[in-house]
């Protein structure tokens, strides 16, 4: 991700999750310019839940039109 505004709102986003999920960015990276620092958007296609043991609650979620 090259586009500044949008790293520092991820970056923005992920230091206000609270742990222990989220974690305080600068302490682990610096600073959200980092040449070092890579930023992944992941984008779910698909979205299985399932309940342990009973088939019938199963909920599929696919986005439309990706295949």
């Amino acid at each position: 991700m090259d586009d500044r505004d949008e790293r520092i709102e991820i970056w923005k986003r992920i230091a206000a999750i609270p742990e222990p999920l989220g974690y305080d960015t600068e302490i682990m990276f610096g600073s959200y310019d980092v040449p070092d620092l890579t930023m992944l958007r992941l984008r779910p296609w698909k979205i299985r839940l399932t309940v342990a043991g009973d088939a019938s609650a199963r909920r599929i979620w696919e986005e439309r039109g990706t295949f």
